[in-house]
């Protein structure tokens, strides 16, 4: 099986699912993507494996790709951002030569633009796509609303490099002693509630004898809410072969997004045997976190909410953080690598034999 990945910029998380795709048996692998972007520069060499590949920098350059692709002769198309007007014109281009499958991240929120989105969608989305491969059940939502039926829809699109946290979780169960920090990993932009995080980690401080620090990885435009924060680390961007190791020295991962559609973050710090503080925003919650099992989830926004999450949190015995932390790891098992390579290639076969049937 041929299969084609139209993306913008990669990340580490896709790395190890793109990875687990190329190593299964009768899999050839095609890759499109953007160069990286300044608040997410991941380090090129980790990408350096991928032998079929074509950059891009402002625009998908079509008399490029297409040509590529018909020497390729993909059997599935997998393409992450159907606004590029180049990726378009591709999946048009192999209508009914190949399995077209779009993808999303975002959340049913009901918003009027979502309205819109399923209104045109019969117009723009199904003439270039035959499935859809979606995060989770808030996304799906929305694809069925799209008018996606059951059979095609793909469950799982995002999972972190599992083994690689995973490896963090079993080191973590030696420790004789655990780490008492509180870690935030993002983009320090508006959506992710830097400002609240902030303030209620002040609150928190303020509640606590013996407070934990937190540290922040990450970079944008709200950088300078961190400066100079008692308590408060930050960190520059973590590339992802060393955010195992930061994990390692951190105890909690706090997210408090005012709208996240997933938030990979969330399944690493699970896998790492993490406890988890986030807002009801963030699209892992519904599949990762269960309040008062794994950690907590609270009302996007609200600080004393979330300073309370944080004294909770931490007054607990090192026994009980001990137990949620194997609970979440046991959750992170839901999404694997190697899980999304079985559905993307198990629905693929499914669909391509209907599209061949047809022909």
């Amino acid at each position: 099986m041929r299969i084609a990945v139209l993306w913008t910029g990669l990340s580490g998380y896709l790395n190890a699912c793109l990875k687990s795709l190329a190593a299964t048996e009768g899999v050839e692998l095609f890759v499109v993507n953007m160069y990286s972007v300044k608040e997410a520069p991941f380090a090129e060499a980790i990408f350096s494996w991928i032998e079929n590949r074509y950059q891009w920098a402002d625009e998908v350059d079509i008399g490029e790709l297409i040509p590529r692709l018909e020497q390729f002769q993909p059997d599935v198309i997998l393409c992450a951002n159907w606004h590029k007007k180049g990726y378009r014109k591709t999946l048009k281009h192999f209508k009914g030569r190949s399995v077209r499958i779009f993808t999303s991240d975002r959340p049913w929120l009901g918003t009027p633009k979502q309205w819109l989105g399923v209104i045109t969608s019969r117009l723009y989305l199904h003439p270039i796509c035959e499935a859809i491969f979606v995060a989770g059940e808030r996304q799906a939502i929305f694809a069925r609303k799209m008018g996606f039926k059951q059979q095609n829809i793909l469950r799982g699109l995002l999972s972190c490099d599992h083994e690689k946290f995973s490896a963090i979780y079993y080191e973590r169960k030696k420790l004789l002693s655990e780490p008492r920090t509180f870690v935030y990993v993002g983009r320090f932009s508006p959506e992710k509630g830097l400002d609240v995080l902030v303030q209620a980690y002040g609150l928190y401080r303020s509640m606590c004898a013996d407070p934990w620090p937190l540290k922040c990885y990450g970079d944008g435009p709200l950088s300078g809410l961190l400066e100079d924060v008692n308590g408060i680390e930050r960190k520059g961007f973590c590339q992802p072969d060393d955010l195992p190791n930061q994990f390692m020295e951190a105890n909690c991962l706090i997210l408090p997004s005012t709208y996240d559609g997933w938030a990979i973050v969330v399944h690493e710090a699970a896998a790492a045997g993490m406890g988890l503080i986030v807002s009801d925003a963030v699209g892992a919650s519904v599949h990762l976190v269960q309040d008062g099992y794994n950690g907590y989830i609270v009302e996007t926004g609200d600080v004393d909410e979330l300073a309370q999450a944080m004294l909770c949190y931490a007054s607990l015995s090192r026994n009980e953080r001990k137990k949620m932390g194997e609970n979440g790891y046991r959750m992170s098992l839901q999404f694997t690598p190697e899980q999304w390579t079985n559905t993307l290639v198990w629905k693929s076969k499914l669909m391509l034999a209907t599209l061949r049937g047809n022909d």
